[in-house]
Formats: structure tokens, C-alpha cells, sequence
């Protein structure tokens, strides 16, 4: 799938639903016949202790985000490397000791990763991985309208 052009709608906007074709699927008969142990969401190891600060909270907050659903063991020791990476770019400095700004390719590189393993809605989006996070109250169709002043007072008290 493209990373270009607008984000595809939520489920729940969509008006028709075209045949997108099927996935593979392996079921727990196919997982076992498999000639390794497959170890579904896994725990990921810590932070390193050398990473930029910013590197180690993002990796902190990667643990907690709905992207781990999907993560493999795999996608957890790209990430590592992509971390590392990231940090050591953030702690470059020239000869007198000023920081080097992160160069395009590396950023660029740094992000699609992030899309890859679905970090964003708008990656989990693209990937058809929808996370409802704060439900939203059915749209009423029907017609019935309110005045936008007393939906105003009614959402203040």
C-alpha cells in the first residue's frame, strides 16, 4: 500500500466496501505444524542505557502503544535498531561540541519504520488495523437537528 495521499476513512465512515482480496491466516493448526515456536506479542527487552533521553521515553511509550498489538519479536529488534540509530544521531556533535541536525535520509528512514509497524492512526489506517480508542456515539441519520446554542449550555453543565 502507498504512503501517499490522504489517510483511508475509519470503518465506520466508509460508504462501500470494495473486495480488497483475502489475507493469509494461519490458524493455531498451521502455528503448530511450523518447524519454530512462534511467541505472540512479546515483551520487549528494556531501553538501552546509552540512548538519548528522547529515544528511551519513545521506546517507553512504543510499549504501551496500541502498535504493539501487531509487533513480533522481529519488528521489536528492527525497532531496537532503529532506535539506536536514531540516538546516536541525536547525540552528534561537530569538533567544537554543537549538535549535528539529524539529516534528511536518516529522519525519512526513522519514519517510515514508524509507519511500517503502525506507531500513528494514520499508519494503523493504512494497514486496515482499527483501534477505537474513545468510541463515539452513533450519528443519528434521521434528521433530528438541535440548536448549536443549547448543545453548548447542555455540554456545559
Amino acid at each position: 500500500m502507498g504512503d501517499r495521499g490522504p489517510a483511508p476513512r475509519r470503518e465506520a465512515e466508509v460508504r462501500r466496501t470494495n473486495n480488497k482480496g483475502k489475507a493469509t491466516q494461519l490458524g493455531p493448526a498451521e502455528l503448530q505444524e511450523l518447524p519454530f515456536e512462534i511467541e505472540l506479542r512479546p515483551d520487549p527487552l528494556p531501553a538501552v542505557d546509552g540512548w538519548n533521553d528522547l529515544v528511551k521515553e519513545l521506546w517507553e511509550d512504543l510499549k504501551v502503544d496500541p502498535a504493539r498489538a501487531w509487533m513480533t519479536s522481529a519488528d521489536w529488534g528492527l525497532t531496537r535498531i532503529v532506535f539506536q540509530i536514531l540516538s546516536d544521531a541525536l547525540g552528534s556533535t561537530d569538533e567544537v561540541g554543537h549538535p549535528i541536525p539529524v539529516n534528511g535520509a536518516t529522519q525519512t528512514a526513522i519514519l517510515k519504520h514508524m509507519a511500517t509497524i503502525g506507531v500513528t492512526e494514520h499508519a494503523r489506517l493504512r494497514m486496515q488495523k482499527e483501534i477505537t480508542l474513545f468510541p463515539r456515539e452513533p450519528i443519528d441519520t434521521e434528521g433530528n437537528v438541535i440548536d448549536i446554542n443549547t448543545a453548548r449550555q447542555q455540554e456545559v453543565q
